[in-house]
């Protein structure tokens, strides 16, 4: 031995905190004032990302799909990436909207209500 003390292991620093999420369920666009009603065709119907997690497509049952990008993607892993690690995501994604288009025109029931 040289003489010297061995170094004191250290604690490795606690986690921070994480922010649980806020769900909250909405299965149409905008805000809706107390006793307004919901148009059948407002109803979202279909969400679905993309591989990356970069896109999100939304669609309702007035056949309108509208398109969002992820602005806060340039801060995080891709989603591969971070499946592979494990990894939590410290806020929440945030989404701008792209564009929307009419995909085809809503379906009329004739026999819906007999």
């Amino acid at each position: 031995m040289n003489g010297a003390a061995a170094p004191e292991p250290t604690e490795a620093p606690a986690p921070s905190p994480q922010v649980p999420l806020d769900w909250r369920f909405s299965q149409v666009f905008g805000e809706r004032g107390a006793g307004e009603d919901v148009q059948d065709v407002d109803i979202i119907s279909a969400i679905e990302f993309n591989k990356s997690g970069h896109h999100l497509a939304t669609g309702d049952r007035g056949g309108r799909v509208v398109l969002f990008e992820r602005t806060d993607a340039k801060d995080h892993v891709s989603r591969k990436d971070a499946e592979k690690a494990d990894y939590s995501i410290s806020r929440h994604p945030e989404f701008r909207y792209k564009t929307e288009f009419q995909s085809h025109e809503p379906e009329v029931y004739l026999y819906e209500n007999c």
